[in-house]
């Protein structure tokens, strides 16, 4: 061990969990064919059909047995080649997988009887499920290339309610990536919500709207902030100044005017997502009409007090 010059930016890493139907695969296409090649796991076949044939964007290997996927990465961080990009959708299954195969050695083990519960939980050997899932990790973490991974959603009840939302997996598993965002929509047909659960570069806003039609809105965004660390090249834009973001914010807060309407407002006329991402034009826009409307509710107020 010594300490030395960092020679290259770390790759990027970024987790997107939520439940089916949310847009986290699509989300991975949309970035793997922006930033590819990609080499990616399609571990319950949901990536296939996103993939045209002879697309050499994109190449996926289909499977959810850990002991495969552990030797695929094994190969690809030995010999890369023209891969520029790693794409496991989703991990989810893959950990399932490894907790299925590890009870099914651990009872042809056991003699007698493996019905009842106690049995049960005493023959899984979480050892050999934590040392394939770590073995896994690892290897994605020192991958050497931008790495994208999906997970489905477990929740944790307790007293009957909803206390946490996680990624389906081992509980570590959101503490393992650069980027960890939340995808929901909460009905269907109804807008989409991203939340920004960890970002170690904070950089992305901590929440995200996009329309009930648009399962790429996400996309677009990490390719906005995090285009550059992904392997593209990011141009660099001049940014609406952090006190005018704020003199929004706080505008629309004393105007009672609900949030989203502002997203919905930067969207139409700009295509964007978020307040942090507009240039100072841009913010000026959407500040004089809201320093407009407080100047008539202030002298509004101001005429009912004096009556």
């Amino acid at each position: 061990m010594k300490f030395g010059k960092t020679e290259r930016r770390k790759p990027l890493s970024i987790l997107i969990y939520g439940q089916d139907g949310t847009g986290k695969t699509p989300t991975v296409i949309y970035l793997a064919k922006k930033f590819g090649p990609c080499a990616a796991v399609d571990a319950d076949g949901g990536l296939a059909p996103y993939v045209e044939p002879g697309d050499e964007s994109i190449q996926y290997a289909e499977g959810d047995n850990p002991v495969a996927v552990r030797k695929l990465l094994e190969e690809l961080s030995a010999q890369p080649g023209d891969f520029k990009m790693l794409a496991i959708d989703p991990i989810s299954t893959i950990y399932d997988s490894c907790i299925r195969l590890t009870e099914q050695y651990a009872r042809s083990k056991v003699r007698g009887p493996t019905d009842d519960f106690q049995t049960y939980t005493n023959i899984r050997s979480w050892g050999t499920i934590k040392g394939l899932n770590g073995d896994i990790m690892r290897l994605i973490r020192n991958i050497g290339m931008p790495t994208i991974v999906t997970a489905r959603e477990a929740n944790r009840w307790e007293n009957d309610k909803i206390v946490d939302v996680r990624p389906a997996g081992d509980k570590t598993l959101g503490h393992e990536f650069s980027l960890s965002i939340r995808l929901s929509q909460e009905v269907p047909g109804g807008p989409r919500l991203a939340v920004v659960k960890r970002d170690r570069l904070m950089k992305m806003p901590k929440m995200l709207q996009g329309a009930g039609d648009d399962p790429l809105f996400l996309a677009r965004a990490i390719e906005e902030v995090y285009g550059e660390w992904l392997g593209g090249q990011a141009v660099p834009v001049e940014q609406a100044n952090s006190d005018v973001v704020q003199e929004i914010l706080n505008l629309t807060r004393n105007l009672r005017i609900p949030y989203g309407k502002i997203l919905d407002r930067i969207g139409d006329l700009f295509g964007k997502s978020d307040l942090n991402s507009l240039s100072p034009v841009e913010a000026g826009e959407i500040l004089e009409p809201l320093r407009d409307s407080w100047e008539a509710h202030q002298l509004q107020t101001n005429n009912q007090q004096e009556d």
